[in-house]
């Protein structure tokens, strides 16, 4: 045997063993989330809250109130963590947090590679699972530490289970929807898609209709302690109330200066952005292919994606005609565009003639297109790594800043874990962020803010940042009265130019 035919051989060997193709996927997406980890870099915004109610149970020992945010689920998973775990810090514990969240993300790549399965055949299910593996928002997202990272794993997991032939399969299926409902409110549509399926799918056999019941049983079961401490703690269950909400906002909306036609309208331009923008870079050229093939031939599976792809974008529409502008409404439908991209590259195989080319020439691409993006688009952990430090620096020194979105965000965790550990209702801020809005001039800012304890200005040259703050940036010498004391230059910065100045009063009223 010739070299040549002997590592084709080894090769086709690998290709074969399924374990260990899937086990190579995974270990390569983790490494790639390694190389972009945010390691010493403090969470901000819902990340943050989520980690402060998981703070907050791991202290208590029960759920924390004074939450406002209907979807507690993943704090709760992570206040588990928390408490069994004795960590160094609070730095330690948000990495933990994002630990967590990056390996339920690559884990995922199992059940999105049995759902694509159901569809096609192994080759094409593995590129399903690449796919996923790689997607570089779902990357970017597990390294928030958000909930988004295991509500798309339970979502994948009770679609595999749903397709089973097995009855205790369908019994654990919507036991996992009632599990997701808990960790993003979207669960419950999920449950409506699939409930309607069932019935569509046993219309003629009554004996397995009646069965139903046992079904919507586990889902209640599941819900309802977590719906019963919601309302406890928040006076909401977060689940129905929440629906309800939303349909009572639409209404109102409807009825007053914007009419029902002119609400679709305008949700529907922003939904059918928001989605092209989000099947950049990898979904774009399989989608859209994939969804005119889905109604092909269609079975129970098909149509249990068609449903489940059409309810599932109820809560997304509703997200963006209220203007919420985030790609991440459409990331719960991630492994349902895998089973549409996967349908899509089978059939762009039939037309190539060199077929195992073709297929390489897609994984190689999945893998670069993934990496190049989160490279220039997404990912700078140096700016946020930079960020922080000014926080530091600011919380360490400051009594009162200007409120410089979006940067200012690190500012709070930063302030937060001076007092660490400690109740979110036993906290009380010691800085203060003085807005900007509805001021033409520095001068005048300070004036207003001087009573609100303004010591300081930190300005940068972001496009957000109002003029007159980046006119200090650019131009100190105009403004005699801030004195510098922290230059990005001098502290070695390459990705967040920032300067902060100590405001001189007695200069200032000089003048």
């Amino acid at each position: 045997m010739s070299e040549s035919d002997f590592r084709k051989r080894n090769i086709d060997i690998f290709l074969n063993n399924h374990v260990l193709v899937i086990i190579t996927i995974i270990l390569s997406s983790l490494l790639l989330r390694l190389y972009f980890f945010p390691f010493k870099v403090p969470l901000i915004l819902d990340s943050f809250g989520y980690f402060w109610y998981a703070s907050d149970i791991s202290l208590l020992g029960k759920l924390p109130e004074g939450y406002t945010f209907a979807n507690n689920g993943w704090p709760v998973v992570l206040g588990s963590f928390f408490s069994l775990l004795k960590l160094n810090g609070m730095s330690s514990y948000m990495e933990l947090q994002r630990g967590i969240s990056v390996i339920i993300s690559v884990l995922t790549v199992i059940p999105v590679y049995f759902l694509c399965r159901r569809f096609v055949d192994y080759k094409f299910a593995i590129i399903g699972a690449v796919i996923f593996a790689f997607e570089p928002r779902l990357i970017q997202d597990s390294l928030s530490g958000l909930n988004n990272s295991l509500y798309i794993a339970l979502e994948a997991i009770a679609l595999v289970l749903f397709f089973s032939s097995n009855k205790y399969a369908r019994y654990c299926s919507f036991a996992l929807i009632g599990f997701a409902s808990l960790v993003r409110s979207e669960g419950l549509f999920l449950f409506f898609a699939l409930s309607i399926m069932y019935f569509l799918n046993h219309r003629k056999n009554k004996k397995e209709v009646t069965k139903y019941a046992v079904l919507f049983l586990i889902f209640f079961i599941i819900i309802t302690p977590m719906a019963i401490l919601r309302i406890q703690t928040t006076g909401s269950d977060a689940l129905t109330s929440r629906i309800i909400g939303s349909t009572s906002e639409i209404m109102t909306s409807s009825a007053g200066n914007q009419g029902i036609f002119d609400y679709i309208i305008n949700g529907s331009v922003t939904f059918i952005k928001f989605l092209g923008w989000d099947m950049l870079p990898i979904f774009i050229l399989f989608v859209p292919v994939g969804i005119f093939l889905i109604f092909q031939n269609r079975n129970f599976e098909r149509n249990t994606i068609i449903l489940t792809l059409i309810i599932s974008s109820i809560p997304t529409f509703y997200a963006y005609s209220a203007q919420a502008l985030d790609t991440k409404y459409f990331y719960y439908h991630y492994p349902v565009f895998c089973v549409l991209s996967v349908l899509a590259i089978r059939k762009y195989q039939e037309f190539i003639s060199k077929q195992k080319l073709l297929l390489i020439i897609i994984l190689i691409g999945i893998v670069f297109g993934s990496f190049v993006f989160l490279e220039v688009k997404l990912i700078d952990v140096n700016h946020q790594k930079e960020a922080s430090i000014v926080a530091q620096y600011v919380v360490d020194n400051a009594k009162g800043i200007n409120n410089y979105y979006p940067e200012v965000a690190y500012v709070f965790p930063i302030e937060v874990d001076k007092k660490w550990p400690i109740l979110k209702s036993s906290f009380k801020t010691e800085l203060s962020v003085s807005r900007t809005e509805s001021f033409d001039s520095l001068k005048e800012f300070i004036a207003f803010s001087k009573d609100n304890e303004l010591t300081h200005i930190v300005a940068d040259d972001n496009n957000k940042t109002p003029e007159f703050i980046k006119d200090a940036f650019f131009h100190p010498e105009k403004y005699p009265y801030l004195n510098l004391v922290f230059d990005y230059q001098k502290n070695g910065f390459t990705s967040y130019h920032v300067k902060v100045y100590e405001i001189n009063y007695e200069k200032f009223n000089e003048q």
